[in-house]
C-alpha cells in the first residue's frame, strides 16, 4: 500500500510511542511495536465527505424533479457516485491521519482460563 500524499506520521494514537515507517511502503497491518494496537491510516474529517457527498446527492435529484418513490431511492445512489468521484480524485491530496482499528468481534476474556506463567 502506498503512503497518502500528506501522512504525517511519528507517534501512536493510543500509546503516544514514536513510530517509523518506511518512506513509501506501509506494512498491512501496521502494528504499534510497543502497545500491540493495530492501526489504520484514513483521511481527516471522513464523516464530512460522505454527508457533501449525499447532500449533492439530494441536490441532484431534486434538480431532476423525480417524483418521491424515485427520488428516495435516486438521491442515495447519486450521493454513493459522488462518494466515488470525492474517493478517487480529491480524497487523496487531503491530510490523513493514524487511527485505531475497532474491534468488530468483541471477546469474554473473563470466559478463558487465566493463563499460567
Amino acid at each position: 500500500m502506498d503512503l497518502p500524499l500528506k501522512l504525517s506520521v511519528d507517534r501512536c494514537p493510543v500509546c503516544r510511542s514514536p513510530l517509523t515507517l518506511e518512506e513509501g511502503v506501509v506494512p498491512n497491518p501496521i502494528v504499534c511495536p510497543e502497545c500491540g494496537n493495530d492501526l489504520l491510516i484514513r483521511p481527516k474529517r471522513l464523516n464530512w465527505f460522505l454527508l457533501i457527498s449525499q447532500v449533492c446527492g439530494f441536490v441532484v435529484a431534486y434538480i431532476q424533479k423525480l417524483e418521491v418513490p424515485v427520488f428516495i431511492v435516486a438521491f442515495p445512489i447519486y450521493g454513493f457516485v459522488v462518494l466515488l468521484a470525492l474517493r478517487q480524485f480529491v480524497i487523496p491530496f487531503l491530510p490523513h491521519e493514524l487511527v485505531a482499528a475497532h474491534r468488530h468481534i468483541q471477546r469474554l476474556g473473563w470466559l478463558d482460563p487465566p493463563k499460567q506463567k
